[in-house]
């Protein structure tokens, strides 16, 4: 048994602090001295509250809402140019088959960064892709299958959401700086410097490693069956916080592994 590891940095800004409020809940639940993490955990709750107190503030920001509907709204567009390109991969005139096929092999080369990408990373992409599909390589193509309408349609909804972000930048500056991604950063690195505590404590007690049974199937000296059992009062803790623990992980992993498209979502690899 250890705690399931997983790239939690993926997690979008308030994935990534649900789940260590989460975390934060568990270990207030369990006691940071008994799973021997008081120090580094007093610093991650430091890092915790800087954090919070920054996304609060980003949350109350009218640019926000209106960015994550923007970015959705160019999502959309590249998607349904997408999907009419595919469209025609049956089409019963070779040359718009044709077409179409080369389109998507265009398409496709930017879509992970389109529909996965940080904003930032997100526009270099759509700008990319409008200089190719602009380009003579793919005029033809384009007035064939009469893409033109949708092209703009995309093009459109990437400049409203440069727009908000413009406005938002401008709004941005007149805040105290505070960069976030370095926090995450810090928290991340706390986190992983309390797994290795955890995981080496349950080691010591030789529950550790490959080791997974159901803590009420265990011999606890300390309960004496007159009251339920507690987990966070009995027996080995941090096992028990680790088993418990774990089920939380398993829900974020498979939320990273269902965006990146990975079929096998329990089995990525554990380990920061």
């Amino acid at each position: 048994m250890k705690i399931l590891r997983f790239q939690q940095h993926r997690l979008k800004n308030e994935e990534w602090f649900e789940f260590y409020t989460y975390y934060k809940r568990y270990v207030d639940r369990y006691n940071d001295s008994k799973l021997g993490i008081t120090e580094i955990y007093e610093a991650f709750m430091k890092l915790y509250r800087t954090v919070d107190r920054i996304l609060q503030a980003l949350r109350k920001s009218y640019f926000t809402t209106q960015l994550k509907d923007a970015d959705k709204g160019r999502d959309n567009g590249f998607r349904n140019l997408y999907s009419v390109v595919k469209s025609f991969q049956g089409f019963p005139d070779a040359a718009k088959k044709d077409a179409a096929l080369h389109l998507t092999n265009l398409l496709h080369s930017y879509q992970k960064n389109i529909l996965q990408g940080s904003y930032a990373e997100e526009s270099a992409s759509i700008y990319n892709l409008l200089q190719d599909i602009y380009g003579d390589a793919y005029a033809a193509d384009v007035d064939l299958l009469e893409l033109i309408p949708w092209i703009k349609a995309m093009e459109n909804a990437e400049k409203a959401f440069l727009a908000l972000w413009e406005k938002r930048t401008q709004e941005e500056i007149a805040k105290p700086k505070e960069n976030l991604a370095d926090y995450r950063k810090q928290m991340d690195a706390a986190y992983s410097d309390m797994a290795k505590v955890i995981d080496a404590a349950l080691i010591a007690t030789g529950v550790g490693g490959d080791i997974v049974v159901d803590p009420e199937s265990l011999d606890y000296a300390s309960h004496d069956g007159k009251e339920e059992f507690d987990p966070t009062k009995h027996g080995n803790i941090p096992y028990n916080f680790v088993f418990a623990w774990n089920e939380t992980v398993k829900k974020y992993r498979n939320l990273i592994a269902q965006r990146t498209g990975r079929n096998n979502k329990d089995t990525e690899e554990d380990v920061l």
